[in-house]
């Protein structure tokens, strides 16, 4: 029997990590390859040029002296300047009443005094200006003070985006920032209009974030009511703008796209729709990892990811997502990926049936799991699926073994089962 190595591509079916290289050992007996599910047809055009166009399509359109009036009352209402009670809350009204209040407020979400970022985010907030969360995502990112990140996490949720609810939920766990983050769940679940008992425990405020942390990751819409849409226009451009950027391969703005489109629900599908046909490789291997990290809530997106399977770079990456956003149509094409040639698709074809949910292809993940001359790789993805589809007893053995013995690759294994207690 002949050793070879297989070179596996960033594709991890879990929690959104890539994984590097990785060395298996497989059998010169290659498996049958059974005809592939009609997929439909692959049209790839360029996009990178209309993503900047569209980036570009917003502009900030305001005369001069509005302009210095707007900003007039960011200072006072930031308390950048000096100004008496009366002054200050007739200032902080008359902006939070204009709809372009955030660009007033959104530079200060980056000012070096934590006071000032805090400040910043309260009021936008408070602003009723949904677009705003894009640029509070974006903030959050790098946020490292504890209480401003609280606040920038209590005005995503105030204007529609329940991301921020994680952060809420965290610091309820840390005795330094208990107290703040239980005092902000209660105000924000009380104007979700919760009931809650007269004096809630920690528990029962995690819980309830929780609840609405699960329904915005398979939605992506939020649970709180009356909250008007971000504007289109400015979204579509914002968004574009984020993506236009991978085009540098830039470490940075690449990872800023990411966390910020994979936050924001289902705002950013129809910017991801236009990445998913681009010709240029990078563009759609990114719009993929999005759409994977998004998960349940990218679920309208499926059939615009199917051509993808037919598109030998980014045809891991595809699978991947597919599994992610739970697309059933996506079955048949990955079931049939089972018995292709490649370690690397066999692998990811089922990482990804696992996902899907559909019990009936049980049998088949488990004789591959059993079969030796499968390589190490496809058959701890074969153990992946079948957990993921219910309580498995032997392919719950087959990881323990290679957990006890240190046989496969500690860091994706672990990615596994930290995603299979998980759950959905």
């Amino acid at each position: 029997m002949n050793r070879r190595l297989a070179i596996r591509a960033a594709t991890t079916i879990g929690a959104g990590v890539g994984l590097a290289v990785f060395a298996a050992c497989g059998s010169d007996r290659a498996p049958m390859v059974s005809p592939l599910a009609q997929l439909p047809p692959l049209a790839l055009i360029p996009r990178i040029d209309e993503l900047k166009r569209i980036s570009a399509e917003w502009k900030q359109d305001l005369a001069e002296p509005l302009r210095k009036e707007l900003r007039d009352y960011a200072e006072v209402a930031l308390h950048l300047v000096p100004a008496d009670e009366r002054i200050a809350r007739r200032a902080e009204r008359a902006l939070l009443e204009h709809e372009d209040a955030p660009l007033f407020l959104e530079p200060s979400l980056v000012n070096e005094n934590p006071a000032i970022r805090s400040r910043a985010a309260w009021l936008l907030g408070r602003s009723g200006q949904t677009v705003a969360q894009f640029a509070l995502l974006l903030r959050l990112k790098d946020e490292t003070d504890a209480a401003c990140t609280l606040w920038m996490a209590d005005a995503l949720h105030r204007l529609g985006n329940d991301a921020g609810l994680v952060w809420i939920d965290a610091a309820m766990g840390n005795e330094a920032t208990a107290q703040q983050a239980g005092q902000i769940a209660v105000a924000l679940l009380q104007d979700d209009g919760a009931t809650l008992p007269e004096t809630p425990t920690w528990d029962h405020l995690q819980q309830e974030l929780r609840t609405r942390t699960s329904a915005w990751r398979r939605t992506g819409v939020s649970c709180r009511d009356g909250v008007k849409p971000p504007d289109a226009a400015r979204t579509r451009s914002l968004l574009a703008a984020h993506l236009s950027v991978t085009q540098s391969f830039l470490l940075r703005p690449i990872d800023e796209a990411k966390f910020v489109l994979s936050r924001a629900g289902q705002h950013g599908l129809p910017t991801l729709a236009i990445a998913l046909s681009a010709n240029e490789p990078y563009l759609r291997s990114v719009a993929l990892q999005i759409l994977a990290d998004l998960g349940r809530a990218a679920l309208p997106l499926c059939n615009a990811l199917l051509p993808l399977l037919g598109d030998p770079l980014t045809e891991s990456y595809a699978m991947r997502a597919l599994g992610e956003l739970g697309c059933p149509e996506a079955a048949p094409h990955l079931t049939a990926r089972l018995a292709s040639r490649p370690t690397e698709v066999r692998a990811c074809a089922a990482g990804a049936l696992g996902l899907l949910g559909d019990p009936a292809i049980a049998p088949q993940l488990l004789a591959m799991m059993r079969d030796d001359t499968q390589p190490l790789d496809v058959r701890v993805q074969c153990a992946f699926a079948l957990r993921m589809l219910g309580d498995a007893p032997d392919a719950a053995t087959f990881l323990a073994a290679r957990e006890q013995q240190g046989d496969y690759h500690p860091q994706e294994l672990k990615i596994l089962l930290d995603r299979i207690r998980a759950g959905r």
